[in-house]
């Protein structure tokens, strides 16, 4: 099966090599040639251009050009260019720097020139650079053959994060048969790149980028900090170089070439091709394992530096220990390999699989790898008892299928296990710590989650996205940011799993056919998104869950009914109407009663205690919360979103969190008691009645934004610790009058605040009698804020 050049830089999971202590080292010593004279850029494009800058020679093979010892330093974009010529000539010590430029830059252009007349030696290039988007060429070479570049010295400057990787290289031949690259030295081409860039063909920098060039030589250069890229160019040679600190050669269709006597210190091989003679290579001053068309192979001796299998069969590595290359173990286009009882630590990836099948991965330990397991369009895989410990993703599974992913461990990593573009995978109780996601899935098909532990993740234990047909069945996620989250997915079975005081338990958004069975819950339980269509969770079937060991209750489309007397964990009520929920005591929870989609909604003569989140609205209508008390609620005590004509009428709230509505219009707050809360926040609302409410001792009174046409009238505001009202940016057109206002905001200029840009009223127009305001002097009493709002009739007595 041929590899595509596609296939094979997916392989690369990520492209980040950490620093180390490598054996051989080199100092960059900037050359200049002696003896230069400082000249202009060139440009000639044709024969007769030679003529008008008057160089030593006449073109001829045995008398060429010579374009020598000259100094060109110049933000032009070439400095020196030449195309679409004839003649012979030789680019000799020569001296090019270039200067930063806005696009991309080369030192030398060579374009269009006949076959065998040009040589390009012991010149000294700075390779310019651009703005962080761009980067430069040393030189770049195309539709030239039989070109020689010999003794040059191409300094590279450094490449930061954002500079367009496809646009730096210190050599690339395009195009141009027998190009001969020799003796060398490419110094300082350091970048640091994105893991994902190298998931995206061409973007990765390389000291010498060769492709469509049949016959190309590279032979005895010296590159520090990157490789070579030959690509498409058949009959190639590549001999006798020297490359360190996370450098890489990548071979893609060069059948028939010959790579040998090549050194790598901290970096690797990339090889997609078998009909190649690859002998007597050496990464990290051991051998490179290159293996071809092989089967029955044992490789047991701890030998290689780099292991590669193409096409090979029924093979077993074991008890290598490999460290700082690229892929410590690549397996291309092979059948029933076994990988066992290796350590692979400080690579880029520990073990890639790339388009291979039925191959056991068993009992490894991967460390401080970019991805310690890789797998990229392969099947029946089997990834059994390893160990993942601080690599960017302890296992990385990509467009693959029927693999087992069963018993690893997986602690410190970014995932520990990592899906995207598979299906039928069967992840089996796996041990998941301390990663930043436990076990991510991304577009994942017909598979089991089963049993895996996820514990101490950073974020989501158990991530779902954009998945169907699955069952994830008797894990366990505790301590974890959020438990399990299911998003945009659907046909998804959540059975029978433990998810323990994380700040969030099961959370589902935007999905289709859940079925949530059997879960066991503590410290918070479910979550379900904000959805304007109740389709989404009239599609759940919720049976059998609980929280800290009390009763999950799921209603959907029920009508004139109320609420049994029993203790819950917490209840759902979805399109429901004309329920009531009346004279009930509830206690102890950390979320309670969501209504979603609902309308007529009676909550009367109710005690929630102790219950952090107790009333969530969300698209309801016609809701009413009357004599109710709320106390000691630490989080969200109530929150409406985008809902309408609702009234929260003689109610008391104390000793809480935050009472927040979002979105809302059309309510009556009337007679109730706000005190020692966070805050009482409105957000996008519009046609509220604030009347005869007691504010006191709150941290955050009223406040919000984008509040509107609103009346604020015979509510007590006292004591609190910031403004008794603050109209926060793009609020108008309220009305705010006979409000009594008294020691709010101690230590400020005023009790409230109001920042507009449309003017609020701070007085009754009919009567022309404003606030009470305590610490009220004289005249006219200032609102803060950029508004300017002041109340022009102050009232001297308390009106309540």
């Amino acid at each position: 099966m041929k590899i595509t050049r596609r296939n094979l830089i997916i392989i690369s999971l990520s492209v980040f090599l950490a620093a180390t202590i490598f054996t051989v080292a080199f100092v960059t010593v900037i050359y200049r040639p002696t003896k230069l004279k400082q000249h202009s850029p060139i440009v000639i494009w044709g024969d007769e251009d030679f003529e008008n800058y008057k160089f030593p020679g006449r073109g001829t093979k045995s008398n060429p050009y010579l374009i020598q010892n000259l100094n060109i330093t110049s933000d032009i974009h070439e400095l020196i260019f030449v195309t679409n010529t004839t003649k012979h000539f030789i680019i000799q010590n020569c001296y090019l720097k270039g200067l930063p430029t806005e696009i991309v830059s080369s030192g030398i252009v060579i374009e269009n020139t006949a076959d065998n007349t040009v040589k390009i030696s012991e010149n000294t290039i700075e390779i310019p650079y651009a703005s962080p988007f761009w980067g430069g060429r040393g030189i770049r070479v195309e539709n030239s053959s039989n070109i020689l570049i010999n003794n040059n010295k191409i300094i590279s400057p450094s490449v930061s994060f954002y500079h367009n990787l496809d646009n730096f290289y210190s050599i690339i031949v395009r195009d141009s048969l027998g190009a001969k690259i020799e003796n060398n030295e490419i110094t300082d081409l350091i970048c640091l790149n994105s893991p994902l860039l190298s998931l995206i063909e061409n973007y990765a920098s390389h000291s010498i980028r060769i492709w469509d060039s049949e016959s190309s030589m590279i032979i005895n250069n010296i590159v520090e900090n990157e490789g070579y890229f030959v690509d498409n160019s058949e009959n190639s040679t590549i001999v006798g170089n020297i490359i360190t600190d996370s450098g890489e050669i990548i071979l893609i269709d060069i059948r028939y070439s010959t790579v040998t006597n090549n050194q790598i210190i901290n970096g690797g091989f990339k090889i997609a091709d078998t009909n190649l003679t690859v002998e007597n290579n050496f990464v990290n001053n051991k051998e490179l394992g290159f293996f071809a068309n092989q089967i029955d192979m044992t490789l047991i001796s701890n030998q290689f530096g780099q292991i590669i299998l193409i096409n090979c069969t029924s093979s077993t590595i074991k008890n290598q220990e490999i460290t700082n290359t690229t892929n410590a173990i690549d397996i291309l286009t092979s059948t029933n390999i076994t990988i066992e009882e290796n350590i692979l630590e400080n690579n880029v990836n520990g073990i890639s699989i790339f388009n291979s099948n039925s191959s056991n991965i068993v009992n490894n330990t991967c460390i401080d790898n970019s991805a310690g397991i890789g797998s990229v369009e392969s099947t029946t895989l089997k990834i059994l008892s390893n160990d993942l410990i601080d690599n960017s993703n302890g296992i990385h599974i990509f467009n693959s299928s029927l693999t087992d992913i069963s018993n690893n461990t997986c602690i410190n990593n970014g995932d520990g296990i990592l899906t995207v573009y598979s299906t039928n995978l069967n992840i089996l109780s796996n041990e998941n710590y301390y990663n930043y996601y436990g076990i991510s899935i991304h577009s994942l098909d017909s598979s089991t989650i089963i049993n895996n532990t996820c514990n101490y993740n950073i974020r989501e234990g158990l991530w779902i996205v954009t998945s169907s047909n699955l069952e994830i069945v008797n894990n366990t996620c505790n301590f974890n940011h959020k438990g399990i989250l299911v998003e945009y997915s659907s046909n998804i079975l959540v059975d029978g799993n433990t998810v323990s005081f994380n700040r969030l338990g099961i959370g589902v958004q935007w999905c289709l056919d859940m079925e949530i069975f059997n879960n066991e819950m503590y410290g918070v339980g479910l979550r379900f998104a904000y959805d304007g269509s109740p389709d989404s969770m009239l599609s759940y079937n919720v049976l059998n869950n609980t929280l800290d060991g009390k009763k999950i209750v799921y209603y959907k489309n029920m009508k004139n009914t109320s609420l049994p007397s029993e203790t819950f964990g917490q209840v759902f009520l979805v399109n429901c109407s004309r329920f009531t929920i009346e004279n009930q005591v509830f206690e102890g929870s950390n979320e309670f009663i969501e209504f979603n989609h609902c309308n007529e909604i009676f909550i009367r003569n109710s005690t929630f205690l102790n219950v952090s989140r107790a009333l969530e609205f969300i698209f309801c209508e016609e809701v009413f919360v009357e004599n109710t008390t709320f106390t000691n609620s630490s989080g969200e005590i109530v929150d409406f979103y985008n809902s309408k004509d609702c009234f929260i009428l003689n109610n008391t709230f104390e000793k809480g969190g935050e009472f927040n509505l979002y979105l809302n219009s059309n309510f009556s707050i009337i007679n109730n008691v706000f005190s020692e809360l966070d805050q009482f926040r409105i957000f996008s609302n519009s046609n509220f009645t604030f009347a005869n409410n007691s504010f006191i001792k709150n941290v955050h009174a009223i406040t919000g934004h984008y509040i509107w046409y609103c009346t604020f009238k015979y509510n007590l505001f006292l004591q609190n610790e910031y403004y008794g009202i603050n109209l926060g940016g793009y609020s108008g057109g309220n009305i705010i009058h006979h409000n009594a206002f008294i020691d709010n905001n101690l230590g400020g200029t005023s009790q409230a605040r109001d920042v507009g840009p449309s003017i609020s009223i701070w007085y009754d127009e009919i009567s022309l009698e404003g606030n009470f305001w305590n610490d009220y002097v004289s005249g006219t009493y200032s609102i803060d804020g950029d508004a300017g709002s002041v109340d022009p009739y102050p009232l001297l007595t308390n009106p309540l």
